[in-house]
Order: structure tokens, then sequence, then C-alpha cells
């Protein structure tokens, strides 16, 4: 099964195991559902159906980045507001903390996705602030 692959070292000069014990590598993974969080620019750059590691610029990074801000803002936009104190997450989000709960017995079906675009949100501005690029990859192979 292909997935969308998003991390902050690259990720396929190693297993998985040993990537993931170094605490200081963060990645997120997404089914190709959500394949609209890559900029078409990229994907047209990199001009293949698979790869695996692909460096994005800052610029690309950029892109990525308010795609996934539209789409936390969109989707915030249409689910139900926790009251304070029920929810099991807090996010900080366009200067609002907002209660999440992203487990599937939560009552927002969009909070498991929220949160997983606000996490890849954290890592690309952790990449753009240390001036290091995003790793990207679409691949059905995590070794």
């Amino acid at each position: 099964m292909e997935m969308i692959l998003i991390s902050n070292a690259i990720r396929f000069n190693q297993s998985f195991e040993d990537f993931t014990k170094n605490f200081k590598n963060k990645y997120s993974a997404f089914g190709m559902e959500n394949v609209f969080m890559i900029p078409k620019s990229v994907l047209s750059r990199i001009g293949k159906e698979k790869f695996k590691d692909e460096p994005l610029s800052k610029n690309e990074s950029e892109e990525m980045k308010s795609i996934l801000e539209n789409k936390v803002t969109e989707l915030l936009k249409q689910r139900e507001p926790y009251k304070k104190g029920e929810g099991v997450y807090v996010i900080n989000f366009s200067g609002e903390e907002i209660e999440i709960d992203p487990r599937p017995t939560g009552h927002n079906d969009s909070d498991h996705l929220i949160w997983k675009l606000y996490n890849l949100i954290e890592i690309i501005d952790s990449c753009l602030n240390d001036d290091k690029p995003i790793y990207l990859s679409i691949t059905d192979d995590n070794n």
C-alpha cells in the first residue's frame, strides 16, 4: 500500500527501527488520500510516482505548511468545539488554544486528522527554523 512519509531527516538510508530509535528524528505518515498536502509543483519537479527522501526547498516547505494550515482551518470550522476541559489535547493554532480528542472514541471524526496535520506543521516549522530541509517520500516500502 502506498503511503506518504514526511520527515525531518533522511529516512531510507537505515532501517525503520534505527530511524525511530533516534528521538531527534520526527516523521508523519499518511495514506495517499491525503496527497492534497503535497504542492503540485513538487510532484511536477520530482516527476516520478514513487520516490524516497526527496528534500524540499524552503519555498516548497513553506507552501506545504500553508496548505496544511488551510486544511486545519477548514477542518476546525466544520467540527463541534469541545467545552473547556472536555478535550484530550490542546493545540495552539492561529493564536488560539483548541481542545481536540484524536482518539477514535471522540465525537469529532476530523480530530485525528487535525492532530496529524498539526504535528506535521510542527515538524515543518522546526525544520524551517533550523534551516533544514523536509524530506518527502511516496512509497509502498517502509524499509
